[in-house]
């Protein structure tokens, strides 16, 4: 499947799953990249979730990416400093 880039609040999500090879189950990832703002900051956010297929992790990779967005947008460090981030859920 294509990763299709879209663009939410300013800020790039570039949806990457990825396939387990025993498994052949589905790991949710996402790049935010800040668009270039001041210096371009890659974030990669990795879940700790199996999926059936890379549809489904991609869609979970970017409603989670979203709500991150969301949530640090309104601290004071809104660039989200270029630091990986491992979530488990």
């Amino acid at each position: 499947m294509k990763n299709q880039t879209i663009r939410y609040r300013g800020f790039l999500l570039n949806p990457c799953s990825y396939q387990l090879a025993d498994s052949k189950k589905w790991i949710p990832k996402l790049v935010l990249d800040n668009g270039g703002l001041d210096r371009t900051i890659q974030t990669p956010l990795v879940w700790n979730k199996k999926f059936d297929t890379e549809k489904e992790a991609n869609t979970y990779a970017i409603l989670q990416g979203k709500m991150f967005i969301d949530k640090n947008s309104r601290s004071q460090n809104p660039t989200l400093r270029g630091k990986k981030v491992k979530i488990a859920k």
